[in-house]
This record gives C-alpha cells, sequence and structure tokens, in this order.
C-alpha cells in the first residue's frame, strides 16, 4: 500500500485503485554526472520552461517602456501630375518629401510609471526564475541521494537473503539428518520468508527512486507513465 500510495504521488493520482504489472522491458537507467542531470533538469523541466518564458515577455515590456522616451520620427511624401503644368518651370510632375520629428518632453509621468512597473515585473520574473532553479536543484539533488541509499539497502537486502537461503538449506540438511529439530526448520523458514519479503520491498524502493530521479530531471512522461 505504501508503494502504491508512493507511485500514486508520482502519476500525480489521487487514489491507489490501481493493479500493478511487472513491464515489458525494464525503464532505461537515468545515468550521468549531478552537474549533467541539473543541465538535462533546467532544459526539460516545464516548470523552469515557463519560467524563463515570463522572464523574456517581463524583459521586452521593459524594452517597450523604454522606448516610450525615444524620439519618432515620421517620413511624408506626396506626388501630384498636372496637365497642363501650374508650376513656371513647365514640369507635370511635382513631389515633396516631409520629415517631423517629435519628441516627448512630458505626458504626467506616465512613461516612468510604465518604466517602473516594467523593472519591478522584470526583477519579480528573475527571482522566479532563480527560485525554481534552486528548488529543482534541491529536488534532483535528494533524488540522487534516495537513489543511492535505496540502493545500498537494496544490496544489504540482497546478501541477507543469500544468507537465510543458504541457513535454510543446512537447517534442512541438519533435520535430515537428524542433528536439527523442526522447530529450527521453521525459524529458517521463516527467516528466508522474511528477506525475501524485504529483498522485494528494496528492489521496489529502488525502482521507485528511480522514478522520481527521472521526475527530477524532466525525463518522466506522467501522462504516459514512462521515460
Amino acid at each position: 500500500a505504501i508503494s502504491k500510495s508512493q507511485l500514486a504521488a508520482l502519476l500525480d493520482r489521487r487514489d491507489i485503485a490501481f493493479e500493478l504489472a511487472p513491464p515489458p522491458q525494464p525503464p532505461q537507467e537515468i545515468r550521468g554526472t549531478f552537474r549533467e542531470l541539473l543541465e538535462r533538469a533546467m532544459q526539460e523541466r516545464p516548470e523552469i520552461a515557463a519560467a524563463r518564458a515570463n522572464e523574456e515577455i517581463a524583459a521586452r515590456l521593459k524594452t517597450d517602456a523604454w522606448a516610450q522616451f525615444a524620439p519618432s520620427l515620421a517620413v511624408t511624401g506626396t506626388g501630384r501630375y498636372n496637365d497642363p503644368p501650374t508650376n513656371s518651370s513647365g514640369e507635370k510632375r511635382t513631389w515633396a518629401v516631409a520629415l517631423s520629428l517629435t519628441l516627448p518632453l512630458y505626458d504626467g509621468g506616465f512613461r516612468y510609471v510604465a518604466l517602473k512597473d516594467a523593472d519591478s515585473q522584470l526583477r519579480q520574473a528573475r527571482a522566479q526564475t532563480r527560485s525554481q532553479g534552486a528548488r529543482i536543484e534541491d529536488e534532483l539533488r535528494r533524488a540522487i541521494l534516495d537513489l543511492d541509499s535505496a540502493r545500498a539497502l537494496r544490496d544489504e537486502a540482497e546478501q541477507a537473503l543469500i544468507v537465510s537461503r543458504e541457513n535454510e538449506r543446512l537447517i534442512r540438511a541438519q533435520f535430515a539428518a537428524g542433528t536439527a529439530t523442526q522447530v529450527e526448520v521453521s525459524d529458517a523458514e521463516s527467516a528466508l520468508f522474511q528477506s525475501e519479503s524485504t529483498a522485494l520491498q528494496q528492489r521496489l524502493s529502488v525502482q521507485l527512486a528511480g522514478l522520481r530521479l527521472a521526475n527530477a530531471v524532466g525525463a518522466f512522461d506522467v501522462a504516459g507513465g514512462s521515460w
């Protein structure tokens, strides 16, 4: 039940009313150094992508706010054809080009307010990006530590299982030779069963830790349940 609850949390499910089945093939293990995995997470995690998009939008808004302080240049042109000509030179075609430069001087402080708001939004967006990056880094670090710990516990459980199997075999041999009691056989069988259960649980813990690492990297497809 605990393993189902952990898996449901990774799958973003609110219930554990589902059955587990062995995968058709073992999932690909996430490998790489911490720096490599962090770089991959920063590229694939949707949260950091959204934060960077917001930062880019805020930067554009600030650029637009600065643009309101720049002068505006307008170019106008006119052309005319007169037959008969109306000027003294006798030209039937006349044209004119005009340039106008407008420099904003005072608008009641609207531009400064807009610039201040845009700068505030940009600083907030950058802080959000840094916060998301720090959270992802911490999540990834914890996932790696959890996976390493789960692997160590699994290896210990596998070694204990080997010892329990050998002990159960020896006790049975001694019982057959008349040097062990039925109680000792029952104790050996019980210890073997406990070791098998512990080893199975630790193997599952490693798989769940691998899923958490894949999720931290951004390689786990929650909708598809794969990576």
